[in-house]
């Protein structure tokens, strides 16, 4: 095991892979003589795989399949598939799902393959795997998918009862797990109160005055 991934994990296996991996992840890896696999039941994981053509590296995750020879890719499961970014090399990504279920993706581009109509788009890899070293970065998320994404690293989960600036972009940068840095950011720049219960959840709602603390 290597330290230093912020509530998270990473392995380094036999053959050269290397691969973080979010909390809630379940990875199953099989290795052997013809193939590299490796199963994703749930979470999101970093793989950095080196080239080998006569052992490709398959990741499975539900229904989707992604294959590399030599390079450094994100898949997180998404609904009955995955989403898939690539940051270096070449993969090349199969949905037994769809109608149209092949799609090969050049650096700096990303699949969601559990979308009605999955299409190839370009996306800023750096900030789509800044979880790998320990940080989030929201550049123009909504506030909803900001506290989704802090809820996947953490045990004190973030409830968002505040319908008033749910849809607001939001752009930032925060420490995995920082979730007290998050919930007071959101309490100093809008209208919002954020109380913990006992069970130690943050609940932000919407209120006539800004609050900065977290109680």
């Amino acid at each position: 095991m290597k330290p230093g991934w912020a509530n998270g994990g990473s392995s380094f296996w036999p053959m050269g892979q290397r691969s973080p991996w979010t909390p809630s992840s379940r990875i199953t890896v099989r290795l052997t003589g013809s193939r590299r696999a490796v199963e994703l039941a749930s979470g999101q994981a970093f793989f950095d795989v080196e080239g080998d053509p006569a052992r490709p590296f398959v990741v499975r995750a539900g229904a989707t399949e992604v294959t590399a020879v030599g390079t450094r890719f994100d898949v997180r499961r998404a609904g009955g598939g995955a989403q898939v970014t690539l940051v270096e090399g070449k993969v090349d990504v199969v949905d037994r799902g769809q109608a149209t279920p092949r799609w090969s993706l050049a650096p700096g581009q990303q699949i969601v393959t559990a979308s009605p109509r999955p299409a190839v788009r370009s996306v800023d890899a750096a900030s789509e795997t800044s979880w790998t070293s320990g940080r989030l970065i929201f550049a123009g998320d909504t506030v909803e998918a900001a506290v989704a994404e802090v809820n996947r690293y953490t045990a004190s989960k973030v409830v968002l009862d505040a319908p008033a600036i749910a849809d607001i972009a939001v752009s930032g940068a925060f420490n995995t797990g920082d979730v007290e840095g998050f919930v007071s950011a959101l309490t100093e720049l809008y209208p919002v109160v954020a109380n913990r219960t006992a069970s130690g959840q943050i609940v932000i709602r919407d209120a006539p005055a800004k609050n900065a603390s977290v109680r």
